[in-house]
């Protein structure tokens, strides 16, 4: 998997897509995004000769200094839009990366950068020393729960991370007490069975405005969860022909400000839910789909690049 960097300076904003792994620059007009059917990009492929560790891409992050941090199959890659430095663990070095495989990256409130692993534990970056502080083996004290791994999903304020991943619903985590809270998303049987069900109680990302409803994307579909009642809703799409591929299993979300966000579904559609409206929808023709059948990555940056 290469790294595409369209060469379009003015424009501003990057979507990265795991299928091809492309960052683009788009304006932030939405009016714009869905009025045009083509977008006349060229692209700078950034691969191994570049310096990224690795093709295999497990998710992106950029903290407060600007940094895209990259988790890959081989490595931690920090990208400053020249060049890359890759982070991996160092036998006898407790102050090293735990895992050179499997970094799910998270971004608290602060801006600093968070490592979750497989089954594994979790990390958080001190940039005084350059080096990780691994002091959160959740997956040991919680073996059942995390057995299939896990991901951070968001940090908040006072000390508790959102965590989920594959089959474990959603849970909040208290780093003062390293005590856990779990749920898992209702009524499930109803619409899956067997191996299925467990794999669509997977919680791959979540965001909050006022801290009291979350929007979650699941292997289930969009839900909603208030924290207030501890209550699930469930928002159907029905854009889609079902008969011919599931594209309610999202992997992704990235936010258009405070509009709505980007939706990327395992089954290589994309689309865009108006949080005023409550409506989905689908980009330029109606026929947004990566060429594989995999769109697994967005990345939405906050940065303008000079």
């Amino acid at each position: 998997m290469n790294l595409l960097i369209p060469d379009r300076r003015p424009l501003v904003n990057w979507i990265l897509v795991c299928s091809l792994l492309i960052f683009i620059w788009a304006s932030s007009g939405m009016d714009r995004l869905f009025s045009q059917n083509e977008l006349d990009f060229n692209f700078e492929f950034l691969g191994d000769d570049c310096g990224i560790s690795n093709r295999s891409i497990n998710g992106f992050q950029q903290d407060k200094y600007g940094f895209l941090w990259i988790g890959t199959g081989d490595g931690l890659n920090r990208f400053d839009g020249k060049s890359f430095k890759i982070f991996r663990n160092i036998e006898g070095d407790s102050t090293s990366l735990i895992d050179d495989f499997n970094q799910f990256l998270a971004i608290d409130p602060k801006g600093d950068l968070w490592v979750s692993y497989r089954g594994k534990g979790i990390s958080k970056f001190d940039n005084n020393c350059q080096c990780f502080i691994n002091n959160y083996n959740i997956a040991k004290e919680y073996p059942d729960l995390f057995n299939y791994g896990f991901s951070i999903l968001r940090i908040e304020a006072d000390s508790t991370l959102w965590i989920g991943g594959n089959s474990n619903g959603l849970n909040l985590l208290n780093l003062k007490t390293q005590k856990i809270k779990h749920w898992d998303l209702p009524d499930l049987e109803k619409r899956f069975s067997g191996i299925e069900k467990q794999a669509t109680n997977s919680i791959y990302q979540i965001y909050t405005k006022d801290g009291n409803l979350y929007w979650l994307i699941t292997g289930a579909g969009l839900y909603t969860f208030d924290k207030r009642t501890e209550k699930f809703e469930h928002w159907s799409q029905d854009l889609i022909d079902p008969s011919k591929n599931r594209h309610d299993f999202l992997v992704k979300m990235e936010l258009e400000g405070d509009h709505g966000f980007w939706l990327a579904s395992n089954g290589g559609r994309l689309f865009y839910f108006d949080l005023m409206t409550r409506n989905f929808l689908l980009p330029g023709s109606g026929d947004c789909k990566s060429k594989g059948d995999r769109l697994c990555h967005l990345f939405y940056s906050k940065k303008k690049r000079k």
